[in-house]
């Protein structure tokens, strides 16, 4: 390990060396005094006090010029090094402030809509060095082979070493339209599902069942359902429900217009249970500022105008 002591008043030696590099540059003692908003006498001080410090002249003074010396052109060099350093440094830091690059993120189908898009727009507006890159998935997974930095997913996750952070909770509902239940009857316990016309998603990890909570336990329980149409967009399960075609679950993002315009009505809603989104993210404690950015924003907003 080297010597990391640092020479007496060498945060002095710094500043003076900096003047030191503006005189040499501009060529003038006004024009550096200038650049570095000084007076004239206070730049000729500090190359002074430099060249009294360490006994060694840098620079031959005239009343109207003044010559840099060999020591003078030998330091410069050295001066010159450090303020391209430094310099480097701030950029550095000022990158830090303003993210640049690429930043990925998968959204659930669900979640295609406006509200979620004046979310992200708000992202590219802050920091407009960033370039946005959004992909369509319900499935938080091989994240890293597809470059996602931050993936949203509703419900349960997978296993896997992925982080997860709750962002919300959105209320479920099991739905109908009021002339699929005016024509077959409303069913009064999930039992009755079995003889219903049920449209399910597709992809639904309880197959062609419901897990739906006893509201006398509160434990979770599966059932059998009718058949009926299927899915892969929560969308077009409640687009057939309104139509008449059975009875379906929604978020309710996806069918509070509905329930207003009366086209949908719940039921069984003692037997529902609120599901969580999350963020998913591959890496935790070297997590980079654009992503930890994205996922504050997304931690901040998406409650509030996923609720309103």
């Amino acid at each position: 390990m080297g010597d990391r002591r640092m020479p007496k008043d060498v945060k002095k030696d710094i500043g003076r060396l900096f003047v030191f590099y503006y005189v040499v540059t501009s060529g003038s003692f006004s024009k550096a005094a200038r650049e570095l908003s000084m007076s004239r006498a206070a730049v000729m001080k500090n190359i002074e006090q430099l060249e009294e410090k360490y006994q060694t002249k840098l620079i031959n003074r005239t009343t109207r010029s003044f010559d840099v010396n060999e020591a003078g052109r030998n330091l410069y060099i050295h001066a010159e090094r450090i303020f391209k350093e430094a310099k480097k440094a701030c950029q550095y830091l000022e990158a830090q402030q303003h993210p640049e690059g690429s930043i990925n993120i998968q959204i659930p189908y669900i979640l295609d809509r406006e509200e979620t898009h004046s979310v992200l727009s708000k992202l590219r507006k802050n920091y407009p060095r960033l370039k946005l890159m959004v992909s369509l998935g319900d499935a938080a997974e091989n994240l890293t082979q597809k470059n996602i930095d931050i993936a949203l997913q509703i419900g349960e996750l997978p296993d896997s070493n992925y982080y997860a952070k709750p962002i919300m909770k959105f209320s479920t509902h099991i739905v109908a339209s009021p002339l699929y239940l005016g024509r077959i009857g409303t069913p009064s316990h999930p039992k009755e599902l079995i003889n219903h016309k049920c449209i399910n998603y597709r992809h639904c990890i309880s197959g062609s069942q419901w897990l739906l909570k006893d509201p006398k336990t509160n434990g979770l329980v599966l059932f059998d359902l009718g058949e009926g149409t299927s899915a892969d967009s929560e969308r077009l399960l409640v687009s057939f429900a309104e139509a008449g075609e059975g009875i379906t679950t929604a978020l309710n993002i996806a069918c509070r217009e509905q329930f207003r315009k009366g086209t949908l009505v719940p039921i069984l809603e003692e037997w529902t249970y609120p599901v969580t989104l999350y963020a998913v993210y591959t890496t935790h404690s070297n997590m980079a500022k654009k992503t930890k950015l994205l996922l504050k924003l997304l931690e901040q907003e998406l409650p509030r105008v996923l609720r309103s």
